[in-house]
């Protein structure tokens, strides 16, 4: 079953510090698509849940190190704009 593309955003952990803005505004002011997650192989980290983001991408703008860029979500696979 193929599912309608959507917005979406991505995280690259190696450029997050961790500062939790994005997490933060998301989970008070979105959809809590932004999650903070121990463990793998790089730790710390934040992560997006792709079903739970709505889209609005507010979170590039507030991130100190341009760690969040623009995606697209589409049966399952996300593709960096």
């Amino acid at each position: 079953m193929e599912t309608k593309a959507k917005n979406v955003v991505t995280i690259d952990p190696k450029r997050c510090i961790l500062c939790a803005n994005c997490y933060n505004f998301c989970n008070n002011d979105g959809g809590g698509a932004i999650r903070l997650h121990s463990g793998d192989d790089i730790g710390l980290h934040a992560y997006v849940v792709y079903d739970l983001c709505g889209g609005c991408q507010k979170c590039i703008d507030i991130c100190p190190q341009n760690a969040i860029q623009k995606a697209i979500y589409e049966n399952g696979i996300v593709k960096k704009l």
